[in-house]
């Protein structure tokens, strides 16, 4: 029999198009980041107490489309800037005298990779990878998905009437380099941070990873929501393992029902919490000492041994203070 708990590894990957750190309407080079969502998603891992449970990680395509995006827009706004100085130099009080542009020795790329280096660091961000050994066996998957079709490619290269048939490449190979990647399997829920539709693979999904959590998000607000609800079923499970509630738990059935516990360790797999309604309340009588609390009063279900014999529990607690209100066992 399990006994002990053990809280789920979370993997929460990140495409571009949802770590894009802008500035005025345009991508940021001054900086590395991943934007303010991203910031947010930090914080809410800290405060949850999520920190040692989740694991933040960008394909390596997605890492490199970030950079040269960041390089393409520095070089478009140093061609720009001349054009526009030209057009506003026209008009009276204006002054660009005092303007210092980066000139022709300045590298972004050289700017940037330091930037890059640290932010990835500091956040422990992992970078999926494509092992160099790898790289045969995807090309061929890739080349079986361009001529099928099969998502995220829209439509078969065979196919005359597609004109987009290459149309998902660079979705296609960040989702073999996701799929394939061999520290994928530790992970007991996955979230993959996607703000299009081009990852239409719910069919392979269900396929590779059958008994896993894994979802393809485009709200950050979904996200946030999602692992504040992990926070509180961690929380719980861990206090339901715990030796406090062993305690509080034995001396309940010892204090109303003159049933003793003898070595109570509880099959955490059989755990079952559920928040409670007025019925369960008003069934056994505590609806006016607790029915304005609802919110708060959660519903244990779970098989325990004692002494070696196994038997059910249940066990009402408010959640705030972790208080048994009210507990049973199926101990004649």
């Amino acid at each position: 029999m399990e006994t002990e708990y053990t809280p789920p590894k979370i993997l929460i990957i990140f495409d571009s198009n949802k770590i894009r750190s802008m500035i005025y309407g345009g991508l940021r080079y001054d900086v590395f980041d991943f934007g303010l969502d991203f910031t947010k998603i930090k914080r809410d891992i800290v405060e949850n107490n999520l920190s040692e449970y989740i694991t933040l990680a960008i394909p390596e395509l997605v890492l490199d489309e970030l950079v040269h995006q960041k390089i393409d827009q520095y070089r478009g706004d140093i061609k720009e800037f001349p054009r526009i100085k030209e057009r506003l130099c026209k008009l009276p009080c204006s002054d660009f005298g005092k303007i210092v542009l980066p000139d022709e020795t300045f590298e972004c790329s050289k700017h940037l990779l330091p930037l890059i280096k640290n932010f990835l660091k500091d956040n422990n961000v992992e970078i999926i990878e494509v092992k160099e050994k790898d790289k045969r066996k995807m090309f061929d998957r890739l080349l079986n998905r361009a001529k099928e079709g099969e998502p995220p490619f829209k439509g078969k290269i065979l196919n005359e009437k597609t004109k987009n048939s290459d149309a998902g490449f660079k979705d296609t190979v960040i989702w073999e380099t996701i799929i394939n990647w061999n520290k994928l399997k530790k992970f007991d829920n996955i979230f993959f941070m996607c703000g299009d539709e081009g990852f239409k693979v719910q069919e392979e999904i269900d396929k590779i990873f059958n008994g896993k959590n894994f979802k393809i998000l485009g709200d950050f607000e979904i996200l946030r929501s999602t692992l504040k609800g992990i926070s509180s079923d961690i929380e719980l499970n861990l206090y339901f393992c715990s030796k406090d509630f062993s305690a509080r738990f034995k001396k309940y059935l010892e204090d109303n029902y003159n049933q003793k516990i003898k070595r109570f360790r509880l099959d955490w797999l059989s755990l079952e919490v559920k928040d409670a309604i007025f019925q369960d309340l008003e069934d056994i009588g505590i609806e006016e000492y607790y029915g304005d609390r609802l919110e708060r009063i959660k519903i244990a279900n779970f098989v325990f041994t004692s002494d070696g014999e196994k038997f059910t529990g249940e066990a009402i607690i408010e959640k705030n203070n972790k208080e048994v209100i009210f507990a049973r066992s199926s101990i004649p």
